[in-house]
């Protein structure tokens, strides 16, 4: 899991960040999706979809022949 730091203008009242923070930590976030604090909410953010990674991939090794061995 990851907490993203929203911008210091967007920072909730302290006692606000931490009940977000603290039920971020409390979240029982599913298998492959993570919790995120953003602009004062916390969210669940769903796995990449397969063809997503698939790109990933692609791009990978299209930059990895391209790098001087």
């Amino acid at each position: 899991m990851t907490a993203a730091m929203a911008e210091n203008s967007r920072m909730p009242h302290r006692s606000e960040w931490d009940d977000l923070l603290q039920a971020w930590r409390e979240l029982d976030v599913p298998e492959g999706w993570r919790a995120e604090i953003d602009e004062g909410q916390v969210r669940m953010v769903p796995p990449p979809h397969p063809h997503h990674s698939h790109i990933a991939e692609r791009v990978q090794r299209a930059l990895h022949r391209s790098f001087p061995h």
